[in-house]
C-alpha cells in the first residue's frame, strides 16, 4: 500500500510540471527589468494606416500609465524602447501582409508571432487588424503559453467558443455594437435590413443584430450577404431597396465601408430608408466622403477624438498632435501618413497600453503569464473611450458605446497646430478648410456583452484531476476491503 500511494505521488508530481511550453530564452532577472511586446499588424500598403493607429496608442497607453515622458524609436515603424527606471520595454512589430495580394495572411501571422515567442522571447503579444489573423496569433500565444491581447480585432469567438485563459480581448465586439445601437434603429423603424460581407465577420454580426432587432420587436425583413472583396454593391443595393425597409444598416468594416456609403448615395437609397452604419476612420470622413452624405449618416462608434472630456482623453489629443508636430509618432508609414488627430483606433491601442502598464505595476514587473492573466483579469480602466471593465470569466470588455452623428469643424486643426506645415501635404487643405467629425446623439454606458464561454477543461488538467482522483479514491477503496476482511475474520 506504502509502495502504491509513494508511487502515485510521484506520477502526480512530475505531471502537475507539465505546462504548455514557454521559452527561457532569458533568466529571471532579466525578466524582471526587460519587458518584450510582440505586435503583429500591418505594417505595409493599404492596412498600415489602420497598423500605425495601434502601434501610437499603445505606446502612448504605456507612456500615460506609467508616466513615461519620451520613447527611443529602435527601427523606425517597427521597434521602439521605452525606460521606465531600470525597466526597460521592449515593443516590436511584425508585418502580416502578404505582397502578392496586399491583405493581411494568417500563415504569415502565425510565423511572425512563432519568431517573436522564440527569437524575440516576448512575454506578451498583440494584434491585428483582421480577425482571421488574430485568431492565428491566439493559437501561437496558447501554445507558447503567452499572453495574446485581440485589438483591435473583434472576432466574438476568440472569447466565445475559442476561449482561453491566455486570450484577452479589449475592443469591442458584435454584441456590444447590437447591444447598444439595436434600441435605437428600432426607433427609427421596426422593420430593418442588412448588408454585410460574406464571411464569418458578416454572419457574427448579423446574427447579434438579428437577435438584439427581434428581441426588441423588430422585423429583419432583408439580409445582402456580399463578398467582401466586391466594388460594385448595385444588385445587393437594389434588393434591399426593394425590401421596403425602414432601415439599412450597414455592417461593413470601417477601412472600406466609404465604397459602399458612395454607392448607395449614388443610387439613392439615403432618400428611401434611414441607413446606419460604423463610422469610417478620419481619413474617410475628410478625404473620400462628401458632406451629402455625412450630414445624412448615423453611426456607431466606440471612439472620436472629440466626444469624451476626461484626463485620459485629454492627455492622448494633446501627446498626439505635439509628437505629430516633431514628425516623432512612434509609427508613420508612407502609404497613407497618420490623421492629424488621433483616429478611431489609436485608442484601442491605448486602451492595451494602459491595461499593460496597469498589469506591470500590480505583478511590480516579476513578468509570468499567470502573474499578467491575474493582474488583467477584473481590471477596471479610465480610458479615452470612458470606463473600461474586463471581466474575468471570458476576458471580454464592459465599456461605454456611442451613437454618432458627423459635423464640420473649422477650429480644432489650427487650435492644435499654429501652422498647416506642420501637416503632410494629403492634410494640408484640411487646415484651411475644417474637418469632419463625429458629433454625439446619445452615449450608451456599460454596455455587457453575453458570456458565450464553454467550460474549459483541458487534456493536462484533466489528467491532473484523474490522479488527485486515484490518490485520494485509492486508500480509501483498500481500507474498506482491510477492515471487511478484518470484520468477516472476527466473525468467523
Amino acid at each position: 500500500m506504502k509502495k502504491f500511494i509513494l508511487t502515485s505521488f510521484l506520477i502526480l508530481l512530475i505531471s502537475s510540471s507539465i505546462s504548455p511550453a514557454i521559452p527561457s530564452i532569458v533568466n529571471t532577472r532579466e525578466l524582471e527589468t526587460r519587458i518584450v511586446i510582440g505586435v503583429i499588424t500591418s505594417r505595409t500598403g493599404y492596412y498600415s494606416y489602420y497598423g500605425d493607429m495601434e502601434i501610437n496608442g499603445l505606446i502612448l497607453g504605456l507612456m500615460y500609465e506609467l508616466n513615461i515622458s519620451d520613447f527611443d524609436i529602435v527601427s523606425p515603424n517597427y521597434r521602439w524602447r521605452l525606460v521606465v527606471g531600470s525597466k526597460e520595454i521592449y515593443i516590436i512589430a511584425k508585418d502580416d501582409i502578404n505582397p502578392e495580394i496586399g491583405e493581411p495572411d494568417p500563415q504569415i501571422a502565425t510565423q511572425m508571432a512563432n519568431e517573436l515567442v522564440k527569437r524575440y522571447n516576448a512575454q506578451i503579444l498583440l494584434g491585428g487588424i483582421s480577425s482571421i489573423t488574430a485568431s492565428a496569433i491566439a493559437s501561437i500565444a496558447i501554445q507558447h503559453g503567452v499572453v495574446f491581447i485581440a485589438s483591435p480585432a473583434d472576432d466574438r469567438e476568440l472569447t466565445g467558443s475559442l476561449f482561453n485563459r491566455h486570450v484577452f480581448q479589449l475592443s469591442s465586439i458584435a454584441w456590444h455594437r447590437a447591444i447598444a445601437a439595436a434600441p435605437y434603429v428600432i426607433n427609427l423603424g421596426r422593420k430593418i435590413a442588412f448588408i454585410a460581407p460574406d464571411d464569418p465577420w458578416g454572419y457574427s454580426e448579423v446574427d447579434c443584430w438579428r437577435a438584439k432587432i427581434e428581441k426588441l420587436g423588430g422585423e429583419v425583413v432583408a439580409v445582402e450577404y456580399v463578398p467582401s472583396m466586391t466594388r460594385d454593391f448595385t444588385e445587393y443595393i437594389l434588393r434591399i431597396l426593394a425590401s421596403n425597409a425602414d432601415n439599412l444598416v450597414l455592417l461593413w468594416p470601417p477601412i472600406t465601408s466609404y465604397i459602399a456609403l458612395k454607392q448607395l448615395a449614388l443610387i439613392g437609397v439615403f432618400e428611401e430608408m434611414r441607413i446606419i452604419t460604423y463610422l469610417p476612420d478620419l481619413y474617410a470622413l475628410n478625404l473620400e466622403l462628401s458632406s451629402e452624405i455625412l450630414f445624412n449618416l448615423t453611426g456607431l462608434i466606440e471612439y472620436s477624438w472629440n466626444l469624451l472630456n476626461n484626463s485620459p482623453n485629454t492627455w492622448l489629443v494633446r501627446e498626439y498632435t505635439e509628437l505629430y508636430k516633431e514628425n516623432h509618432l512612434p509609427a508613420m508609414s508612407n502609404y497613407r501618413p497618420p490623421f492629424p488627430l488621433p483616429d478611431i483606433f489609436v485608442a484601442s491601442g491605448f486602451v492595451v497600453g494602459q491595461a499593460i502598464g496597469k498589469a506591470l505595476e500590480k505583478i511590480d514587473w516579476k513578468v509570468s503569464s499567470d502573474a499578467l492573466i491575474e493582474a488583467l483579469e477584473g481590471m477596471t480602466i479610465e480610458s479615452p473611450r470612458g470606463l473600461i471593465k474586463i471581466r474575468s470569466r471570458d476576458h471580454r470588455v464592459i465599456q461605454d458605446m456611442y451613437i454618432a452623428g458627423i459635423t464640420w469643424d473649422n477650429i480644432s486643426l489650427s487650435t492644435y497646430y499654429e501652422k498647416p506645415e506642420y501637416l503632410p501635404s494629403i492634410y494640408r487643405d484640411l487646415y484651411r478648410k475644417g474637418v469632419f467629425k463625429a458629433k454625439l446623439l446619445s452615449r450608451v454606458k456599460y454596455v455587457e456583452p453575453p458570456i458565450e464561454v464553454q467550460i474549459e477543461i483541458s487534456p493536462w488538467s484533466l489528467t491532473n484531476l484523474l490522479l488527485i482522483l486515484t490518490l485520494i479514491l485509492t486508500p480509501i477503496v483498500i481500507l474498506v476491503i482491510f477492515f471487511h476482511r478484518k470484520v468477516r475474520g472476527i466473525s468467523k
